[in-house]
């Protein structure tokens, strides 16, 4: 099945066959991580067992949101039915199924109302999980299929307090939008965040919906729906797409800081590769000592190649009168 309203965020069915189990979609998609917040009481003594089985109780329950992030608000109304169902071993349990929705907020009210449906066939899914014997496993086969939106969250009830109501002082088996109605007005105005069980009938300790003193809540709630604001599903759009385009400017930061990151690292290794000579020795003058040196050397070397000029001279002169006197003048050579 699929949420037909734009203002549900996912939807979950729960139920005890073999312990409490439970699965969903979009922001309920880790349900199974979630555990309290279905978790209804399985106590002889909880009003919801003295109800007969699949009479179902509407409830609306405030969940705080465990997991850090920046696409999911920090509360959801998990608003739902619940029905008295025995498990496997026959012990007291429960089977129900539920919707998130947003927190009501001054300009930002949702429509509970318009839910009825849908907790309906969420409910309708939930007993016929357990209409077999063996039967109820969500986790074999989980019954919600999954959605575009789904993400896992972990939640948490605010708070383990309970307030019981009921609609009608006899049999009245008829559910009224007016229901859905006055139960959100009481979940908007109340600043406990209680769990809110609304029984048909009256039942030990529960006040009548119908009361006077609900009135008021009601009022507060349909000044707060007056006031100009944009559909809840549109903020909610609007803030999701704002967080998407920060989440993408931080994107593109961080893959700019890890480019210059590798460039740096490419630089090093460059570096590391370049042979290690020494570096270049800047050009001085010589010193006055070292200057007289190579001007000695310098003077001694001049002698040096002159006197073997001198000497290659003298020896060409003897070599030359040594053949003169061989053949004196006027005797013709050989």
């Amino acid at each position: 099945m699929t949420a037909r309203d734009e203002q549900i965020r996912g939807l979950a069915v729960f139920g005890t066959w073999s312990g409490l189990e439970a699965c969903g979609n979009g922001i309920l998609a880790g349900a199974q991580a979630s555990l309290g917040v279905f978790e209804f009481g399985r106590a002889r003594t909880n009003p919801l067992h003295q109800l007969d089985e699949d009479q179902e109780v509407l409830f609306c329950r405030r969940a705080l949101n465990t997991t850090y992030s920046t696409t999911c608000a920090d509360h959801i109304e998990f608003v739902g039915a619940v029905a008295p169902r025995r498990d496997a071993q026959g012990r007291c349990g429960f089977l129900g199924g539920g919707l998130a929705v947003d927190i009501d907020r001054p300009g930002c009210i949702g429509n509970w109302p318009k839910l009825t449906e849908d907790i309906g066939s969420v409910f309708t899914v939930a007993k016929k999980c357990f209409s077999g014997k063996g039967q109820g496993s969500f986790l074999r086969d989980c019954p919600v299929p999954p959605a575009d939106n789904d993400e896992k969250f972990d939640w948490s009830p605010a708070t383990r307090e309970v307030m019981l109501l009921h609609w009608g002082t006899d049999r009245d088996t008829s559910w009224d939008s007016e229901v859905l109605k006055r139960m959100q007005a009481i979940a908007f105005t109340q600043t406990s965040h209680q769990t809110i069980l609304v029984f048909k009938t009256a039942v030990a300790g529960s006040l009548s919906l119908q009361s006077p003193n609900f009135d008021e809540d009601l009022e507060k709630l349909n000044k707060a729906r007056s006031v100009s604001g944009p559909p809840a599903a549109t903020v909610r759009r609007d803030s999701e797409r704002l967080i998407a385009d920060r989440s993408a400017g931080f994107e593109l930061e961080e893959r700019l800081q890890a480019l210059a990151g590798r460039v740096q690292a490419l630089e090093n290794n460059v570096a590391g590769l370049r042979p290690l000579a020494p570096p270049p020795q800047p050009m001085r003058p010589p010193s006055l000592p070292e200057a007289r040196e190579l001007s000695f050397v310098s003077v001694r070397t001049v002698f040096m190649v002159g006197i073997a000029v001198l000497l290659v001279l003298i020896l060409l002169l003897g070599v030359y009168f040594f053949l003169h006197s061989l053949w004196p003048p006027g005797q013709p050579a050989l």
